[in-house]
């Protein structure tokens, strides 16, 4: 049986959680759904830039990529070797580093 999506509504969404859960859990969760749909987690982050020396590639890129045959493979962290391994280790003792500005709570 294949996976189908449906859009719910946010009522729709928190009483649906609100059989599984206190309603005031089911409400907070379905406004977290809410605000992710309208953009609240729509970012990028420094992280693959600062680990792999790169730009990041969206996940539609990435696939359309490998859907259409470029002669690559995905590759797994082993595959970088002991350079990436000491980026990733200095880049883990490293003070922490401010995070960028918070976002504007959810509604």
């Amino acid at each position: 049986m294949p996976v189908v999506h449906r859009h719910l509504t946010y009522d729709q969404m928190r009483d649906r959680l609100a059989a599984s859960v206190p309603l005031e859990f089911a409400a907070m969760l379905a406004g977290l759904e809410r605000a992710i749909a309208q953009g609240a987690e729509d970012r990028t982050a420094e992280t693959v830039q600062h680990l792999a020396g790169r730009p990041p590639h969206s996940l539609r890129a990435v696939a359309e990529r490998k859907l259409a045959g470029d002669g690559t493979r995905l590759r797994s962290a082993q595959d970088a070797g002991p350079a990436r391994w000491a980026r990733t280790a200095a880049y883990r003792s490293a003070a922490p580093r401010p995070h960028r500005a918070a976002q504007p709570p959810y509604r």
